[in-house]
Formats: structure tokens, sequence, C-alpha cells
């Protein structure tokens, strides 16, 4: 005959040794080196509306706080900007102007409830800067799953940016799914990511917070450099504009300088610019400065300028770069 009273402490064990396994494995997340987990929903929510295709600040980070939407090394936030939590967000000099992540520290992460997601083939885009030259890394995974890695070096300021790339990334649709950034190294600043359709020439999005006109994209390659540019109008007005133009190296060898070239094909004229050597009158000519010129494989610069048009029309611009 089976003793019951035996059989019921059997029971009991087990159980509580299944429990306690779940429970591990769940918070296992804590743990920088853990980078493939469940998506965790006890506690968190979103901060903002997130899209993709489109552009997420880096600050607007899920609710939740410590260990649940995100994981910060130190207490408080340094930065004292926009968030009242231990992660740590300033105002940023970036164009465009609102916050970045600072004092960013390998093994941090942080979690983004993402809206909608719809399927295709992307490229990333993430802004960053840095003063030291040693490598930096991040990770992007959504809903557990490897988006890839991006890396890149020293900008030779905490407020001198440029956009790296991971290119050609397979997202599969879904909705309220979790984008994780783990910070696989420190030492660096970043302000934003971007999703953008790697047959787009149209971007949704709005970058840096600006909240007023058109954003537009029109993008040329050099197959036989590797390098490719695109044109961004972030923000327009009546009579001007704001324009990004982002250089990219596609190829597998690093590239010690560049060229970017563009004519507008109306009145549209430039005024003043930022992060690059400019020369021209329609067609303009940009070079690098010296913290600028060095592009890594699968590395972006980024500089801008302002400028005026007639009418509300955005500006008609051919570009291109070698």
């Amino acid at each position: 005959m089976v003793n019951q009273k035996a059989l019921k402490s059997l029971i009991w064990i087990l159980a509580v040794v299944f429990l306690s396994s779940v429970w591990s494995k769940n918070n296992s997340r804590d743990s920088a080196s853990d980078i493939n987990y469940l998506p965790r929903t006890d506690g968190q929510t979103k901060f903002n509306l997130h899209a993709i295709p489109g552009l997420i600040q880096v600050e607007d980070y899920d609710k939740g706080g410590l260990a649940t939407a995100y994981s910060d090394s130190t207490s408080g936030n340094l930065g004292g900007a926009y968030r009242s939590d231990n992660v740590d967000v300033q105002t940023t000099s970036d164009i465009g102007g609102g916050y970045n992540l600072g004092w960013i520290e390998k093994g941090e992460w942080l979690e983004y409830t993402i809206d909608s997601v719809s399927s295709g083939i992307y490229d990333i885009y993430l802004r960053v800067a840095a003063v030291t030259d040693n490598r930096k890394s991040i990770t992007l995974q959504l809903d557990g799953e490897n988006l890839g890695i991006a890396s890149f070096y020293g900008t030779n300021g905490w407020q001198n940016w440029t956009t790296i790339k991971i290119g050609n990334v397979n997202v599969q649709a879904g909705e309220n799914k979790v984008l994780r950034l783990n910070m696989t190294s420190g030492g660096f600043n970043m302000n934003w990511i971007e999703f953008v359709p790697t047959d787009s020439v149209l971007l949704s999005s709005q970058p840096n917070h600006i909240s007023s006109g058109s954003v537009s994209s029109l993008e040329s390659s050099d197959g036989s450099s590797g390098l490719s540019c695109s044109f961004n109008i972030e923000s327009e007005w009546k009579n001007g504009f704001i324009a990004r133009v982002d250089v990219c190296n596609n190829g597998r060898v690093s590239k010690n300088k560049w060229t970017a070239s563009w004519r507008f094909n109306d009145e549209s004229r430039m005024t003043n610019g930022w992060s690059s050597n400019f020369s021209g009158d329609n067609p303009y000519t940009a070079t690098p400065l010296s913290w600028n010129s060095a592009l890594h494989p699968n590395q972006c610069v980024s500089f801008g300028f302002q400028g005026s048009k007639n009418g509300l029309y955005v500006p008609s611009t051919n570009i291109s770069c070698n």
C-alpha cells in the first residue's frame, strides 16, 4: 500500500523545486551576462508610444523601475534631466536638442515596449558619441531575438555625435513587443535609435524631439567606395529648414576620409552648417573635420545645416558621396 503521507510530502517537495526553478529563470535577466531572456511584464508599462518602423528616443524607456524596465549601475539620475529614477539622462546639444543617455556602463540595459511592429528588412541606426577611441558596442534584442551588435569608436567629444548602423535586419510583425538595449561596453552617450525599412526613401519619424514640419530622406550610394549618404529634412517651416546628412560605410574596409556633394534643384540654399567643412554655392561639398574623418565598416557620421527655401515644399535635392 502506498504511504499517502509520504506521497504528499514528495509532491510538495517537487512543487517547491519546480517553482524555485521558474523564479530563478525569470529573474536571471537581471544579470548583465544573460542577454537571452523572455520579456517580463510584471509592473512594466510603456512610457511613450513606439512603433517599428520609426524613431525611438532612448530616454523614453519603459516604466517599472530598476531590474524590471532597466538596469543601471549608479544610484540616482546623474544628468538630472527628464526622468527621476536611476537612469542617467542629460540635455543634449545634438541636432534638434532634447535629451541623451550618459554615464553608460558595461552591463546596463533598458527596455522599450513597441506598440506596433511591421515585418520587413530594416536598417537600424543608432546615434552615439564618445570621447575615448576604444571600441564600444551595443546589442539589440526584440522579444529575446538578437537583432545584431552595433560597434563604433570615439568621436572626440561627449556631444560630437555620429550615427552607426546595423544593416539588413529581419524583423517579424507583432504588437507590444519588448525592445532591449544591452550595453556590452561603457563610456559613451546615446541619443536615439531608428528602424528604417531598407526599401524606404521616406522617413515618417521626427528625430530629436522636433515637433513641427515633415521629415524626408533621399539616399544615394557609391558602389565602388562602399559609401552611401542620405539627405534628411528634420524640420521645416515656410521659408527654411534644418537638414541632416548621414554618410555610412557599407563596405568591409575602413575609410580615412569622405566627401559628400549635393545640389538643390529649386531655389533652396544652405545658410550655415555644423560638424563638417563646407564649400561651394549650389552645388555644395562637405568634407570631414579631424574627429569624424575615419569611417569604420558599418559606421556612419553625420553633419547638419540650416537652409532657406521658398514656399511650403520640401527642397528638391540630388546628393552623392565618395
